[in-house]
């Protein structure tokens, strides 16, 4: 079942719920390189078991891709996947992320850990913990952007298939691999470079969240 969810500032989201409506929830919250399908798997193991819902974030299609950076951003992201949990009337759930959706995923429970009933983050961030890592940090992020501006959606297939951590996958699974670079390509350019440049830009540090 897909369905149109609608955010506090008017921004409408792709969502997905599969399972029986009766069981326990897994909201999963994807990466900057993926959508709504980075969970094929997954969801195909666990929607027997579980109500598994899953959704685009904003800037990634078939998600609405505002034009505005303002409308982009950390909080924002995660008000998104609330919204989402919202919608589809889930008081507790289970909450699992992927990189950019792992972060999301940890400063949602962070902020509203009465809603959460586990937490599984996959490749968190601990984002740049000092002036000189988050130099390096934008430096890295600003070759991404100009990728990006270059060379449009081939920036994106160039970015992640010249990315070491990637080419396990490359070798391990070439079917997957070669879907994953078909999907960076048809994301929308202008929704890749507004999350680069709010969420991803402004990354807090783990370390600043110690309490």
């Amino acid at each position: 079942m897909t369905q149109r969810v609608t955010c506090s500032d008017g921004v409408t989201l792709f969502a997905t719920a599969e399972g029986p409506e009766d069981v326990p929830a897994l909201l999963f919250a994807h990466e900057f390189g993926g959508d709504w399908r980075t969970w094929d798997d997954q969801v195909a193991a666990f929607k027997h078991r579980f109500r598994c819902i899953r959704f685009c974030a904003r800037g990634f299609l078939p998600s609405q891709v505002p034009g505005d950076l303002a409308l982009y951003g950390q909080s924002r992201a995660i008000d998104d996947l609330l919204a989402v949990a919202d919608h589809f009337e889930l008081g507790r759930f289970h909450l699992v992320g992927c990189s950019m959706g792992s972060f999301t995923a940890l400063q949602c429970a962070l902020g509203r850990s009465e809603r959460v009933l586990s937490l599984t983050l996959v490749g968190c961030s601990s984002g740049p913990e000092d002036g000189a890592e988050r130099e390096s940090y934008r430096q890295d992020l600003r070759r991404e952007i100009d990728l990006l501006e270059s060379k449009q959606g081939a920036g994106a297939v160039q970015w992640f298939a010249d990315d070491p951590a990637y080419q396990r996958m490359a070798s391990k699974r070439p079917a997957s691999w070669r879907s994953y670079l078909a999907r960076l390509e048809n994301q929308s350019v202008t929704g890749a470079l507004l999350t680069l440049r709010s969420v991803h830009w402004n990354r807090l540090s783990l370390f600043e969240q110690k309490d």
